[in-house]
């Protein structure tokens, strides 16, 4: 019993340290500017460790941010984006649930700024897209209502 009480502690303590370790290895790779791991951001691709615009994506991306910028609702864009027979990255259509994500990485797609935490990096190879002012949400069009969207 005693044994397998000590196993388990120095388990734990190794656990916390291999936690730490990972933590401190995520921090470092925003702060030299690159990618610290999990899901790919839409408008981007992942190559050797490091993220890379994906053209294709990256134009869709532009495009919603533009449309985003002229006051279109979220729902609005997505019924836009499958209009155009556009699909994500899974080969289904857009969503309004889907749209988001790429309006909340505006950092990542305009300036090329990463986030972990507090730590922040930067890396200008990541920019899709100028910065575009997005409207205040009282001034975004209903999604019922008729939209014109110009040469988007």
């Amino acid at each position: 019993m005693l044994i397998r009480q000590i196993r388990e502690a120095i388990a734990e303590d190794n656990r916390e340290e291999i936690i730490e370790r990972l933590l401190k290895g995520r921090q470092e790779r925003i702060r030299k500017g690159h990618s610290p791991g999990g899901n790919v951001p839409y408008g981007y691709r992942r190559e050797r460790k490091t993220l890379v615009p994906h053209h294709p994506e990256a134009t869709v991306v532009r495009k919603i941010l533009e449309a985003r910028q002229v006051g279109h609702s979220t729902p609005a864009i997505a019924d836009h984006l499958n209009g155009q027979r556009l699909t994500r990255r899974n080969g289904k259509p857009w969503t309004s649930r889907g749209v988001r994500p790429v309006l909340s990485q505006r950092e990542l797609n305009e300036k090329g700024k990463l986030h972990y935490g507090r730590v922040e990096g930067g890396n200008e190879e990541l920019i899709l897209a100028q910065q575009v002012a997005l409207p205040h949400p009282a001034c975004v069009q209903d999604s019922n209502a008729a939209i014109n969207f110009g040469s988007w």
